[in-house]
């Protein structure tokens, strides 16, 4: 072996350790980058309204009435104490306060490790709780970030919140339909279209259940549009009620408050509107109701009936 020989392999296995040092550098380098913490992000909300039918009273009952909304982040975050000062809420336009001013009040908790839960409540016993037209909508009290809510990961990273997260959303009052059946019209056999079905769940707090009437006819789907409410409220219809009709929860938490009297007071919201509704009429057996269209009909059209919020 020559003098130059141990020189050459020295230089190569340094050559080589360089370019082992640099290549760990980078991968490290990188995955450091893939795993860096990030603003915490909404990724998803459900909202759900809740009594305690198990109270002996109308009144332990009427108060126990709540509005949830739970709400989903894409990673792990830590909620500090006070964090409702750094979200507004608001339903039907009118903004909720923390201190009393208002009969309805909201408080925000952690909900497992990635989550938050907005609870909607009256602010005391003596509170009035309505949700009027029950358009929610929650925003950050200033900008798009939301201070008291953090990365688990890194205290710096701040959640997200812009105005468009939840916005404008209505209200699950809790109330479903089942058992829906059609009849399909035809002129020719003087045959009506309609549809029946029946209130299943029913409303869980003091508000306004939203319905949409809808008519098929050769593959196009149309919402019947409500425009008016007899009862005078809402005073107006928010947009994103978009058509559908209002049936109301007044007394939800009394005995009187089953599945046959919600389907009369759809009954006789309808057939006592004739601005919206003057084709159709409605017939009710028990909790299950029938509405048909009795003039100005298509063969081949199909009615529906569906509960409107912020599912849909």
């Amino acid at each position: 072996m020559s003098a130059e020989q141990p020189v050459q392999l020295r230089s190569k296995f340094f050559s080589l350790f360089l370019v082992v040092a640099v290549l760990t550098t980078l991968l490290f380098s990188g995955a450091k980058s893939a795993f860096a913490a990030t603003n915490p992000v909404v990724t998803g909300f459900t909202i759900t309204s809740y009594y305690d039918s198990s109270l002996g009273t109308d009144a332990a009952r009427e108060d126990s009435q709540k509005v949830y909304v739970d709400v989903t982040f894409d990673q792990a975050i830590t909620v500090a104490s006070g964090v409702e000062d750094d979200f507004s809420v608001s339903i039907a336009g009118s903004t909720l306060e923390t201190d009393g001013s208002t009969t309805k009040t909201y408080t925000v908790d952690a909900l497992g490790t990635n989550g938050i839960r907005f609870t909607i409540l009256p602010y005391d016993d003596d509170s009035f709780f309505a949700l009027m037209a029950a358009n929610l909508t929650i925003t950050a009290a200033s900008g798009t970030s939301i201070p008291s809510i953090t990365a688990a990961a890194d205290a710096t990273k701040t959640a997200t919140w812009t105005s468009s997260t939840l916005s404008e959303q209505l209200i699950n009052t809790g109330v479903s339909l089942s058992g829906i059946s059609t009849v399909t019209g035809n002129t020719s056999t003087s045959t009506k279209p309609s549809v029946t079905a029946s209130f299943n769940n029913l409303p869980q707090v003091r508000g306004i259940s939203w319905f949409y009437l809808k008519s098929t006819i050769g593959g196009t789907t149309t919402i019947i549009p409500c425009t008016v409410d007899a009862s005078g409220y809402p005073t107006s219809f928010p947009a994103v009620v978009n058509g559908a009709f209002p049936i109301h929860s007044h007394n939800f938490y009394s005995a009187g408050a089953t599945a046959s009297s919600y389907a009369t007071q759809l009954a006789n919201f309808i057939n006592g509107n004739n601005t919206d509704y003057g084709d159709y009429s409605v017939t009710t057996s028990g909790g299950q109701f029938t509405i048909t269209r009795d003039t100005a009909y298509s063969t081949g059209e199909v009615l529906s009936i569906e509960v409107h919020n912020y599912l849909n």
